[in-house]
């Protein structure tokens, strides 16, 4: 309000009410060779229901990162998902058209050819698109459609009419109900109102469903009119709504209008259909009926993602300003070495500064089994990604593969063993907290496991573990155990174990984002009270829930000088010592004579 130039009152308000946030500490990421969903473009999945329908099921290609996947969400439920490009890969789109690329939105809305591809084109690249059926009923083709499908009712799920799964024949939008007095005095011809199309999309082929033609989506009430909304004012252009809705099809083209049709689409001047519309034409692919029924081919997988091709996509993790990933999974990818572990550690999580890769040493994507040089070659694997000690600490390695049963695929399989150890760190989250160590008897059992390939002796322990590789081990009596706590930095610090990397973790990126808050204001004692007390509190109830033993806050003229204050910045020193979890238990038994007291031997 502006100040008052007579006799009044004025009210303000100010809010310097502002808290730390709780920030998420448990969703996970991964990339990987999946069969089919949107390339490069992240999807955030929340169980492996969801993974299998976004991703496809595993293949013997991409088994090792399914699986690290599936694990980690039997543990938690939010992960996001990278399906990687490749070579070779094409979408599948109108029968008898072929070599059409569209991998994923940004692809869709760049695609300038769409009248090669005929009228529609899979989301999914690949094979995964072949099959499916798409059927667009108007007014003018309703009849032939209930001819069709009460005749050929033997083909679909339960002997159901495709007819069924609408209300009757589709007549006009309420947007065009609305627009008919214009309509009648433009043309004359009040029957041109009936824009309303249905649009039904098919599993013709079984692949997607295991039953051929079942339906998988199906909208009524949208309309040939490019300008149509419904009472919300959103879009019911036929066009849009697949677009937007569908998981399985992009809109490519309208089909090609039709000589005598009297069903005339509308635009934005309500033109006839010769300047802007279609009428729906009488598409026969094989025996079918006059209505516009489509059945996408033409889809190919291409080569296998090569070790760039994984690295680009795991990239699109790499934006924290996007993606909130706290958990990056690496799966165990079959290329002869370590790099893609190397690449997430180094350009993905420390590079975020956020976040924590975790590892399973392989070979070539194949478990390590016990033998004489396990032990060596799992610390030359390691060796191999953690280079520099500053960042080994954003890193997390356990010692191997689990064998499991695929129930997709009827076989064994060996996993790595990163998704469990990523998801035992989630759900200790939900449980606990962030800074508590996910290892050990209490939150350290690992599910879903038949054996280890590598079961680590003590002395092999002993070995990995001052080198910051976490033993998982099978104990007779509580079963499968994730043994250590440690980070891959070898640098004696308290960053040397998880709990600790995670706590700061938490830490900065919750008093970050807070921080923020105090962009652009002035660097005066005000603003640095301000902070101090909004971080204090917050401190505090991290310390009562046991992740801080004690902590100070300066944000003062001690460290805002006048030269800080000059160069427009502002500095805010947060001192913590963090709990520490326990590695080594020494218990000494003392054996002593009858009579003898405690307190004389107590200490000796």
């Amino acid at each position: 309000m502006s100040s008052l130039l007579s006799p009044g009152i004025s009210v303000t308000e100010k809010d310097f009410s502002t808290i730390v946030p709780t920030v998420p500490s448990s969703i996970g990421g991964i990339a990987g060779r999946f069969t089919q969903g949107p390339l490069l473009t992240p999807i955030l999945v929340s169980s492996e229901t969801e993974l299998v329908k976004y991703f496809g099921e595993p293949t013997d290609l991409n088994a090792n990162e399914w699986f690290t996947a599936a694990q980690f969400l039997q543990y938690t439920n939010s992960l996001w998902v990278v399906r990687a490009a490749n070579a070779g890969l094409f979408n599948a789109c109108t029968t008898g058209v072929s070599s059409i690329a569209v991998f994923n939105i940004d692809g869709y809305e760049s695609f300038s050819s769409n009248s090669t591809a005929g009228q529609f084109i899979a989301k999914n690249p690949g094979t995964a698109g072949n099959g499916i059926g798409v059927i667009i009923v108007d007014s003018n083709t309703y009849a032939n459609f209930v001819t069709w499908s009460t005749t050929n009712a033997s083909l679909f799920p339960d002997n159901v009419p495709l007819s069924n799964y609408f209300n009757g024949a589709p007549s006009s939008t309420p947007y065009m109900d609305s627009l008919t007095p214009y309509m009648d005095s433009l043309t004359g011809d009040s029957t041109l109102k009936a824009d309303e199309v249905f649009v039904m999309v098919l599993d013709v082929t079984g692949n997607i469903t295991g039953t051929p033609y079942t339906v998988l989506e199906q909208w009524q009430g949208l309309s040939k009119g490019i300008d149509a909304v419904d009472y919300k004012g959103l879009t019911v252009y036929y066009a849009n709504v697949i677009n937007n809705a569908s998981q399985y099809i992009w809109w490519s083209q309208s089909p090609t209008a039709s000589t005598g049709a009297s069903i005339v689409p509308f635009g934005g001047t309500c033109l006839a259909a010769a300047a802007t519309g279609f009428s729906f034409s009488l598409i026969t692919p094989g025996s079918a009926p006059s209505f516009t029924y489509q059945v996408l081919a033409g889809g190919v997988n291409g080569t296998a993602a090569t070790q760039a091709q994984i690295q680009t996509a795991y990239d699109k993790l790499a934006n924290k300003d996007l993606y909130s990933v706290d958990l990056l999974m690496c799966g165990a990818f079959g290329f002869g070495n370590a790099a893609i572990e190397q690449y997430v550690l180094n350009n993905v999580a420390y590079l975020r500064g956020d976040c924590v890769a975790f590892m399973s040493p392989h070979t070539s994507g194949a478990p390590i089994r016990d033998s004489s040089t396990a032990v060596t070659t799992i610390a030359a694997f390691k060796a191999y990604v953690a280079v520099l000690d500053n960042i080994a600490s954003y890193g997390f390695m356990d010692t191997g593969m689990k064998y499991i049963y695929d129930r997709y695929s009827y076989k064994y399989r060996w996993v790595p063993l990163n998704g469990d150890i990523a998801g035992l760190a989630a759900r200790t989250d939900s449980t606990n907290d962030a800074w508590w160590s996910f290892a050990g008897y209490n939150r350290g059992g690992i599910l879903n496991v038949i054996k280890f390939a590598y079961n680590p002796s003590q002395a092999d322990r002993d070995y990995l573990y001052p080198r910051g590789i976490n033993p998982v081990i099978m104990d007779p009596n509580s079963g499968p155990i994730l043994f250590g706590d440690r980070t891959m930095t070898v640098k004696p610090s308290a960053f040397d174990h998880i709990n600790v990397r995670r706590l700061f973790l938490v830490l900065e990126a919750s008093i970050s984002k807070a921080a923020k808050y105090s962009l652009f204001e002035f660097n005066d004692s005000f603003t640095q009270a301000l902070f101090v007390n909004m971080v204090t509190p917050f401190l505090k109830s991290v310390q009562g829930k046991r992740g801080i033993t004690t902590f100070q806050v300066t944000c003062d003229a001690s460290n805002n000088t006048p030269q800080v204050v000059d160069a427009n910045q502002f500095v805010a020193d947060i001192f913590i010592i963090p709990s520490k979890s326990i590695n080594y238990i020494k218990l000494s038994f003392v054996a002593t004579q009858t009579g003898v007291q405690f307190s004389t031997v107590t200490g000796a």
